[in-house]
């Protein structure tokens, strides 16, 4: 994950983008707690780490076959923590939102794939808030089989959609479902 601490009293940082792992149990890194133990601070993570810094924009993964994992986002923040030598406790929250496609097939053919049209293609990002705002750009991602034939799964940008469910079929065909207009919510499926 990557860890940013904040004195809530200034602008000084404690960690920015401190990379920190997890073990099955706890975060570890090398992270110091700081020496003033009066300084109240905020304190952020978010996950998949990034190299180039906290991130200010999430771009959807438009292939997403092999697993829904690589499109995921999450976020966690506390507010007013003061040093302690226990474990700060956060709770990660997803940012994006999952789509589950159940499929009844009639068809006597296979489904090959399901692709969501109408997702944002990309998003600005809030860490410290948790906020996600959905650019006006779309995109078409195709989703994970989760279930042989009945169950696809795909993680998109929350936010006001018009989705278009295509089923392409192994006979060639493609079966085309528009949505209504929708409000996706993050951490929502």
């Amino acid at each position: 994950i990557g860890f940013t601490m904040t004195k809530v009293n200034g602008t000084e940082a404690y960690a920015a983008n401190a990379a920190l792992a997890f073990d099955g149990t706890v975060f570890t890194g090398d992270l110091m707690w700081y020496a003033d133990a009066y300084s109240v601070a905020d304190v952020y993570a978010y996950y998949p780490y990034s190299a180039e810094g906290v991130p200010a924009t999430y771009a959807a993964v438009l292939d997403q076959t092999a697993g829904i994992g690589q499109a995921d986002f999450m976020a966690a923040s506390k507010k007013g923590v003061l040093p302690t030598p226990n474990a700060i406790t956060m709770v990660f929250k997803h940012l994006m939102t999952k789509i589950v496609v159940n499929i009844d097939n009639l068809s006597g053919a296979f489904v090959d794939n399901v692709t969501i049209a109408g997702s944002a293609a990309s998003a600005s990002l809030d860490i410290e808030n948790q906020t996600v705002t959905a650019a006006s750009e779309t995109a078409s991602i195709k989703a994970c089989e989760t279930s042989a034939g009945k169950v696809w799964k795909a993680i998109i940008v929350p936010g006001t959609a018009k989705l278009e469910l295509v089923v392409s079929l192994s006979n060639g065909k493609k079966i085309t479902q528009p949505l209504a207009e929708m409000t996706l919510k993050s951490g929502g499926q």
